[in-house]
């Protein structure tokens, strides 16, 4: 083969070498740009998903106590985390990539300008039940006052009507209480004696007393043995009275028509019946309900 010959086939060969040198070249430009572009496709892509699972964080920390936008808060957080998962399916050669990363850049900011509208109305809903709080705090506390005074006033007038009842109460002047037995002619003559005593005799002055209220009045002896028993009515044994918050037996009971004047030799006497043992007797007498004064008898 001639020289020539040799000299067309290199140049050829040449020429080839070249031409695939070129080829190659190209595609490998091809190939950096086309990386590139899935590079910046997968930063925005990435980019989306943070911003996107940043508002799910967000509406998962949102709560209020009105039920109607909780649920709607619910909801809106359901559509950001589908939209995540929607992502996530998407691979970085998906040719579509670069149309939905548009898509969801669009939805992003719809969801975005959502969520601040609820912060704005969240917010509203925080400073209104704020609001409401303080008012009920002042409500409470002036209720707490008003109740204290009430409390004040109706210890005032507690105090005001004990004084007044204990003020009321009639008062004795020299009372005394003493065994009598009745003579064939009716006389009473005081004895000491228990087996000769037939009645006690119970007398004092009914002190002149202008504010105690007028009209027939009871007017209660009790008489307690030695033995701390209570003398019962032999006629009604079971009947009772209240005293200093109880209820108690008393051994007689009279009633007396009280103008608010002295009224001197006031006496009650108690029927003895079945005899006394002996010892000291303890006397008391009341006006209705409140003790007016005690005094005491012996007998052998």
């Amino acid at each position: 083969m001639s020289s020539r010959t040799y000299q067309i086939i290199i140049g050829v060969l040449l020429l080839l070498l070249i031409v695939l040198g070129w080829n190659a070249f190209r595609d490998k430009g091809k190939i950096d740009l086309q990386s590139t572009v899935i590079s910046s496709l997968e930063d925005e892509k990435a980019d989306v998903l943070k911003d996107l699972q940043d508002m799910s964080d967000q509406y998962a920390e949102l709560y209020t106590e009105a039920d109607t936008l909780n649920n709607q808060l619910l909801a809106e957080k359901a559509k950001i985390d589908s939209l995540i998962s929607e992502i996530g399916r998407f691979k970085s050669d998906d040719k579509k990539l670069r149309y939905e990363i548009a898509k969801w850049k669009r939805e992003n900011e719809t969801l975005r300008k959502i969520m601040k509208g609820y912060l704005v109305e969240i917010d509203s809903l925080q400073q209104s039940n704020m609001a409401l709080t303080a008012e009920k705090t002042q409500i409470a506390t002036e209720l707490k006052s008003v109740s204290s005074e009430k409390d004040m006033l109706a210890q005032a007038n507690k105090e005001k009507d004990n004084v007044i009842k204990q003020g009321s109460v009639l008062s004795v002047l020299n009372l005394t209480a003493v065994p009598i037995r009745i003579k064939n002619n009716g006389n009473q003559v005081e004895t000491s004696k228990a087996s000769r005593a037939e009645k006690i005799k119970t007398c004092c002055a009914l002190y002149e007393n202008k504010i105690a209220a007028s009209g027939m009045k009871n007017i209660y002896v009790r008489i307690i043995s030695p033995d701390g028993i209570v003398l019962s009515d032999a006629s009604n044994p079971d009947v009772t009275f209240n005293f200093d918050g109880v209820s108690g037996k008393y051994s007689a009971k009279r009633q007396v028509d009280y103008q608010n004047e002295t009224i001197e030799g006031f006496c009650v006497y108690y029927d003895i019946s079945g005899g006394l043992t002996t010892g000291l007797f303890k006397v008391e007498i009341y006006d209705e309900d409140a003790l007016m004064g005690t005094t005491e008898f012996e007998l052998r």
